[in-house]
């Protein structure tokens, strides 16, 4: 099985790669049915890779979905996991057209200077010279983002909420990384209220959205009202 440390191999030959974008996604769609996928690191062994299918009825899977843990009924492909095809092919990843990333943030980067700007320079070997293995991590998953070439929509959902007054304030200067990621048109950035009210006066990309838990909670009862409303009207 692929893991962090040893990818799967590069099919640069893959008839299926060489097929026109428009083709394989019906294959995809036809192949996975569908399916959400949750991933995540496992706790025991940070470089591996782990999976479940998510089980919610609707396609409005969001980070906090629970849906995926009930694990009701059988699941499909009981012998590879849900995630074995991702795996088995390292070039599925650069044609994953979205991506959802729920990242627990125990207290903010606080890179060097110089690593802040190694890291705008996509200089990564650079920027992580002297870091910690928490920086590293933050440095090097910013830029696998980036390096997403099929990627249309990023949603990160960064869940510092009730840690700021103990570890410290989140500045600019530790999310100025985000304006590495230029390919997907759609890209949120969720934090606690506070913080996105903040980084929206200091942070700034023109394909960038940054929004509270709470404040994108009550935009979307909003929408869902108004709907209610047309259909009633």
């Amino acid at each position: 099985m692929a893991n962090l440390e040893h990818p799967g191999f590069v099919q640069l030959n893959s008839p299926l790669l060489s097929l026109p974008r428009e083709v394989r996604d019906m294959i995809w769609k036809s192949l996975m049915g569908g399916m959400i996928i949750h991933l995540w690191i496992d706790e025991n062994d940070w470089k591996k890779l782990r999976g479940s299918c998510c089980w919610a009825e609707d396609e409005n899977c969001r980070l906090r979905c629970q849906a995926w843990l009930q694990k009701k009924g059988k699941a499909k492909w009981p012998t590879i996991g849900v995630y074995g095809l991702i795996l088995a092919c390292a070039q599925s990843i650069n044609v994953m057209p979205s991506l959802i990333l729920c990242w627990t943030l125990p207290k903010p980067p606080s890179l060097s200077e110089a690593s802040r700007r190694f890291c705008l320079q996509g200089k990564v070997e650079a920027a992580s010279r002297g870091c910690s293995r928490y920086q590293r991590e933050w440095i090097e998953t910013w830029s696998s983002l980036a390096s997403m070439q099929g990627l249309q929509s990023l949603r990160v959902e960064m869940n510092t909420v009730g840690r700021e007054s103990i570890t410290g304030v989140w500045e600019g200067s530790d999310l100025e990384i985000v304006k590495i990621i230029k390919r997907p048109e759609i890209f949120v950035v969720v934090m606690g209220d506070e913080s996105a009210k903040r980084m929206r006066r200091l942070v700034r990309a023109p394909n960038m959205t940054i929004v509270g838990i709470i404040e994108e909670e009550a935009m979307a009862r909003r929408k869902l009202l108004q709907t209610r409303d047309k259909l009633q009207s």
